[in-house]
This record gives structure tokens, C-alpha cells and sequence, in this order.
């Protein structure tokens, strides 16, 4: 697959890891990239969206995937 994953914020490394392994198990096996990719799917640290600690907000575009949150534990 020419998708990648990309994290906008190191805080989120843990979460992509585990999507990342995720998606391997079902054979489907992402490098990890640039978050600038034509497509990718994207962890991506927000303020003020009102998330609070768990909470997430996911956009799906033609080629992107945006996963938002405000911390690690959200984007889990």
C-alpha cells in the first residue's frame, strides 16, 4: 500500500503503533510517514475542539484519514 502513517505529534507514537500493528494483523501493512503523504492516515494533536481526555474526532477524505485529540489517550 502507498498509504502511510503519520503522527503530527510525538504523543501520539504509542497510538499509531498500536493501529499499526492492528491493521499488520489483518494484513494490511502501513509504513510509517510523512505527515505531508498524498495519502495517509494522520494522528493529529488538537486544542480547544472540546475532546476532554478520551474523546477523538475523525475526518475521511479521499486519500486522508485524520484521527484528532487532544491526548494520547483519545487517540488510543
Amino acid at each position: 500500500s502507498d498509504t502511510v502513517l503519520a503522527t503530527g505529534d510525538s504523543g501520539f507514537d504509542q497510538a499509531a503503533t498500536f493501529y499499526q500493528s492492528d491493521l499488520a494483523s489483518r494484513g494490511l501493512e502501513l509504513a510509517t510517514g510523512d505527515k505531508q503523504a498524498q495519502k495517509r492516515i494522520e494522528f493529529k494533536k488538537v486544542e480547544n475542539k472540546g475532546y476532554g481526555k478520551e474523546g477523538y474526532g475523525i475526518t475521511i477524505q479521499d486519500d486522508v484519514i485524520t484521527i484528532e485529540a487532544a491526548t494520547n489517550t483519545g487517540a488510543f
